[in-house]
């Protein structure tokens, strides 16, 4: 839109003071930039067709005249009734299980179906971060402009294995050390709200909280934006500030054989629990919207007998002997191969005993003939005097 032009102009006051205060918000869950600009302008298309009918008192007719009208092409329409429904669940304050207001329920979108790709273990292993990169990526966070919050924000990622708009959603209260180790609440997901336990002990963290300009203000994010004259002030790090800074870092540290970004924290998170003896049903429940499915086919594969072997050495060095998941799958298929072989060679020797009974009973009742007609020969001749 060109300099100038307000992109509410034509909105009602009311409409207008609803979008604002709904963009604000969203804000303030690491929604990007972008997307917010597209909501605004999305709503304000809405606002122009209400006129001064505000959007809590929009009707089903209303709604569905607009629809029909506008001459947006199909992929807009699509997202529109996707920042209609996000819109108006937030302005009712709905809960997610919660049935939207009868003036946009009625309102269905179309979701994009891809089929899983075929998992190419040499691709895939390129979006893990293994613990050298890793710690690449740690030691040129120093030289970042608030390293403290950098090396935190790196330690979450890589030990907690969340998801970006996660990671953003965290609050400083949030985070709490119990004796189980350090949790952290996240308020807001793509699933459900949920608590997560480090399983490990973290250094960063902490040194960020007891660093963190806002520790002692409720509900301060976790993340907060610096401005670019270094003052900082109580907002939230957007997802593409995330991404920057992630990629600034990886290019200092020379790092080329993977692309460092948030979601390869993740995989790689889920990856190394695979293979430290955590069971799928386990990890699916943890990660949430990871189906066990997805940790079969998508992370348990990565375990390659390289990686095995090197597992098995620290388990040997720590004295830690219980058996992976892995290695109690591949002993159940052993097992199985085992006794189906075993069976199969039993079934066989029945097989030849029962050819050999037989053939045995056939010698048994071929000698008793001869016996018989031999002895036969006998007593004949003994009556004839011959013996």
């Amino acid at each position: 839109m060109p300099m100038g032009i307000d992109p509410l102009h034509g909105v009602s006051e009311g409409n207008r003071s609803t979008i604002n205060k709904f963009c604000s918000e969203i804000q303030l869950d690491g929604i990007s930039d972008k997307t917010i600009s597209n909501y605004k302008s999305m709503l304000a298309i809405m606002g122009r067709h209400l006129k001064a009918t505000p959007y809590s008192e929009a009707t089903k007719e209303q709604m569905q005249q607009f629809f029909l009208t506008t001459k947006m092409k199909p992929a807009s329409v699509e997202t529109m009734k996707i920042a209609i429904k996000r819109f108006y669940r937030w302005l009712f304050d709905l809960p997610s299980d919660t049935p939207l207001p009868e003036s946009v329920r009625w309102i269905k979108f179309r979701t994009k179906r891809t089929k899983r790709r075929e998992t190419d273990p040499n691709k895939d292993n390129e979006s893990t971060i293994t613990d050298e990169e890793y710690q690449l990526l740690q030691q040129h966070a120093d030289q970042t402009e608030y390293p403290a919050q950098t090396k935190a924000l790196l330690e979450v990622l890589r030990y907690f294995g969340v998801r970006v708009s996660e990671l953003l959603s965290m609050n400083v209260e949030g985070v709490q050390q119990t004796e189980n180790g350090l949790q952290i609440t996240i308020l807001k997901s793509k699933t459900n709200p949920r608590t997560i336990t480090a399983d490990r002990t973290l250094t960063f963290l902490p040194n960020w909280i007891d660093a963190h300009p806002f520790r002692e203000q409720k509900g301060s994010p976790l993340w907060v934006n610096f401005t670019i004259d270094k003052r900082v002030h109580m907002q939230r790090l957007g997802e593409s500030q995330v991404r920057n800074l992630l990629h600034d870092i990886q290019r200092n540290a020379g790092i080329t054989r993977t692309n460092v970004h948030p979601h390869a924290f993740r995989h790689t998170c889920i990856t190394d629990k695979v293979v430290r003896n955590h069971m799928p049903p386990v990890l699916a429940s943890k990660f949430f919207a990871v189906s066990i499915e997805v940790i079969n086919d998508v992370y348990a594969h990565q375990v390659n007998e390289e990686l095995l072997k090197y597992q098995n050495q620290q388990r040997v060095q720590r004295g830690d002997l219980q058996p992976t998941y892995n290695e109690i799958t591949q002993t159940k298929q052993r097992l199985e191969q085992d006794y189906n072989k075993r069976l199969q060679e039993m079934e066989q020797k029945f097989k030849d005993m029962e050819l050999m009974l037989g053939f045995t009973q056939t010698q048994k009742r071929l000698h008793d003939k001869q016996t018989a007609e031999l002895q036969a020969q006998d007593n004949e001749m003994v009556a004839r005097g011959e013996l």
